[in-house]
């Protein structure tokens, strides 16, 4: 799913939108985003991309399956140029690209999917310090579970 956010960094001013409602660009023009964002690879970001011209807004993509990798595991290893094609003219219109990695990263500049600067890290994964063990409570869990 397609993700038209508005603030990212405030949930309270983002939201998702189907596939239905992107197709009513009133509704989209109204909500007036600050940014487009979808995941990669899949055909909502050929939609997300239409729009974030159309309203002249920044395109995010966060990279997720790697596609290229995949078609060789799964017997299909003359796909791989044409996956790396495909990812690549994917990506040309986005002004920044998410990985999962600084491995994926460098991968991905190497492939000549995006420059290496217009890339960045996403890190989502969980804050170690914030939730570390020396903070397990019982009394939190009993607090949490009631």
């Amino acid at each position: 799913m397609a993700s038209f956010a508005r603030g990212a960094r405030r949930p309270e001013r983002s939201a998702e939108w189907t596939v239905e409602q992107c197709a009513d660009f009133a509704a989209l023009k109204e909500f007036k985003p600050d940014l487009i964002h979808c995941c990669s690879p899949g055909v909502m970001v050929w939609g997300g991309s239409f729009f974030a011209q159309l309203l002249n807004v920044p395109l995010v993509l966060a990279y997720h399956t790697h596609i290229p990798e995949y078609v060789g595991r799964y017997g299909l290893p003359g796909l791989k140029n044409v996956a790396w094609q495909y990812i690549r003219k994917l990506h040309k219109p986005a002004d920044l690209t998410l990985t999962v990695s600084s491995v994926l990263r460098g991968e991905l500049a190497t492939a000549k999917v995006a420059d290496y600067d217009s890339m960045e890290v996403w890190l989502r994964g969980v804050d170690s310090e914030v939730f570390h063990p020396r903070y397990k409570s019982a009394a939190w869990r009993e607090r949490l579970t009631e």
